[in-house]
């Protein structure tokens, strides 16, 4: 699986003492997947403008709980994604690792 990631070297207190994903890309039997990580991310990607703005270009939105599945690449919009993914800082992403840690 291909993931960017926060380095150790940034965030070294991470549960299993890996590096943190944020995005990573996986191959399935039959498709793809791009793992959305943080649910802020999540939420934008299905209901925020840029699930609208996805489900205006025609193309089915086929997201998993924290998934977004595809064939092919031309299935999916990739300024959009680019989008979806941008907006989300790694100081967001850290915030929301540590709240999720916390509880």
């Amino acid at each position: 699986m291909i993931t960017w990631s926060v380095p150790l070297g940034c965030f070294p207190n991470t549960c299993a003492g890996r590096p943190l994903a944020c995005v990573p890309l996986a191959a399935q039997e039959r498709h793809s997947s791009i793992y959305l990580m943080g649910p802020a991310l999540q939420h934008r990607a299905r209901a925020g403008v840029p699930g609208a703005r996805w489900r205006a270009t025609g193309r089915r939105l086929d997201m998993g709980r924290a998934c977004l599945r595809f064939r092919t690449v031309g299935d999916l919009d990739l300024p959009l994604l680019h989008e979806a993914v941008a907006s989300s800082s790694v100081v967001d992403h850290l915030a929301l690792y540590a709240a999720a840690r916390s509880r």
